[in-house]
């Protein structure tokens, strides 16, 4: 029986295919084997699992910390987020720790129509914030998260408000995110 030394279009396609998927999935594989054992050997942990030898997660330490009021409209909306990330089965009975919070927010336009009333503008939320220690009296922790988001200004001004007021919820979503994750970090490095 002679070989078909004769292939179609599709049958050099396909096997061409084949091969380089073969190929592609080869090379994550040793991309993904590599990370793995980079990140062994670099002492990498998870920031919230409990490590041997630890009395307490970072996740409990969470539960020591005790959130200042905050004032202002966006101070409230930014301690209710605190308090779903940080404590969420409510406030410490004995709190270890204070969270003391200072909102400031800022708006730029950043784009104007012809009549000169802005179309676009930037928002921008900085929260500076201080843990206590209450039984030393002291401030063991000062950081400062922002964020910035844009929002469109429109001739309505219910919709203009809605706009301002997700804008207004995103930042600060994203900034109680960056606290909670800065103050694991802390807790971490004091475990």
């Amino acid at each position: 029986m002679k070989a078909n030394l004769f292939f179609t279009g599709t049958e050099i396609l396909l096997k061409s295919v084949k091969a380089s998927c073969a190929l592609i999935w080869n090379k994550r594989f040793h991309a993904l084997l590599v990370t793995v054992l980079m990140l062994s050997g670099c002492g990498f942990r998870p920031l919230y699992q409990k490590q041997s030898g630890q009395e307490q997660t970072v996740v409990g330490d969470f539960q020591t910390v005790q959130i200042a009021p905050l004032s202002g409209r966006e101070g409230q909306i930014l301690h209710n987020f605190l308090r779903d990330r940080i404590n969420p089965y409510g406030q410490p009975s004995s709190p270890r720790y204070l969270l003391q919070v200072d909102v400031t927010e800022s708006e730029s336009s950043v784009s104007t129509r012809s009549d000169g009333t802005s179309s676009r503008s930037n928002q921008q939320i900085v929260a500076t914030y201080n843990l206590i220690d209450l039984a030393a009296g002291k401030s063991v922790f000062i950081n400062e998260s922002r964020s910035t988001n844009s929002f469109d200004s429109f001739t309505n001004e219910y919709s203009t408000l809605v706009s301002e007021e997700t804008a207004r919820s995103r930042n600060l979503s994203v900034i109680a995110d960056d606290i909670r994750l800065k103050l694991g970090i802390f807790f971490s490095r004091q475990n």
